[in-house]
């Protein structure tokens, strides 16, 4: 598949992948393993790419090593979103607006 996209996120515990067409913009389906951020990050998301290939059969074969990632891989970083809290009326069950009263 050609326009086949693999996103991968490196996590301290999971490593997680999905799988994205692009041509389609949908996603194909998702896979997580235990990250080996002790030893080689490399070995959990090899096992997480077996075990997306074995429900989603998205590669030739299953994945041996990381060549099956050649062309495929969305290079990225996530980051992180700012949280804003914002008052909450329960009184009205919405935000807080200017000049409200009796909000508890």
């Amino acid at each position: 598949m050609s326009s086949l996209a693999i996103l991968i996120d490196f996590g301290s515990t999971f490593t997680k992948i999905t799988a994205v067409d692009l041509a389609k913009a949908e996603v194909i389906g998702r896979s997580q393993a235990p990250s080996t951020v002790l030893t080689d990050v490399r070995e959990g998301l090899l096992q997480g790419l077996e075990n997306l290939h074995e429900r989603h059969a998205l590669f030739n074969a299953v994945p041996k090593d990381l060549s099956v990632l050649n062309g495929k891989v969305v290079p990225g970083t996530l980051y992180p979103t700012p949280l804003t809290l914002q008052p909450w009326c329960s009184s009205t069950g919405g935000p807080v607006q200017p000049g409200d009263a009796g909000c508890s």
